[in-house]
């Protein structure tokens, strides 16, 4: 009977096996199986980081605590992601790789933001420096538009002069 009921999902079925039998020989191996499921139906329960945290301290069984532990991952790259995303920042995106690695949910994606970023990095930097350049050209045009004004002013001034010279010499009025 062992058999039928030693793969059982059903804890009510091992139940009753360990009540038809006792002493048998497989009582340990139902009692474990039970542990096993209750903990299998707690770690379905474990729905926060800190959850499933204490539920790898406690639980004796390897697989559900590896189960728990990649749960945990997961959790914590979502977090990592969601807020890489949320943040829209250069550093977000490349702390996501180096938590995650090739292992990351979401390390294309990453991947790609970052080129993305540093796309727009640099055309905000060429902009910048054609603004400056801009800037730059705009001023040297002004101030040789006022050196070209102030010449041109200067040689009215010493032609007015000059002027004023030969009247003053021919003694017109």
């Amino acid at each position: 009977e062992w058999a039928a009921v030693k793969n059982s999902e059903s804890i009510a079925a091992l139940e009753g096996f360990l009540h038809r039998h006792p002493a048998g020989e497989h009582i340990e191996d139902a009692r474990r199986r039970i542990t096993w499921l209750e903990d299998k139906d707690a770690l379905g329960r474990a729905t926060t980081m800190d959850a499933l945290k204490v539920f790898r301290t406690r639980t004796p069984f390897a697989d559900l605590k590896r189960e728990a532990l990649l749960r945990l991952k997961t959790m914590e790259d979502d977090i990592c992601w969601q807020t890489a995303l949320r943040r829209q920042r250069y550093t977000d995106f490349l702390d996501y790789l180096d938590r995650f690695g090739e292992d990351g949910a979401h390390v294309e994606e990453a991947r790609q933001k970052i080129a993305a970023l540093q796309a727009e990095e640099e055309k905000q930097t060429r902009t910048g420096q054609e603004e400056a350049e801009r800037r730059a050209n705009d001023a040297r045009l002004r101030q040789e538009t006022e050196d070209r004004r102030q010449k041109e002013a200067a040689a009215e001034k010493q032609r007015r002069q000059q002027l004023a010279q030969k009247k003053k010499e021919t003694g017109i009025k």
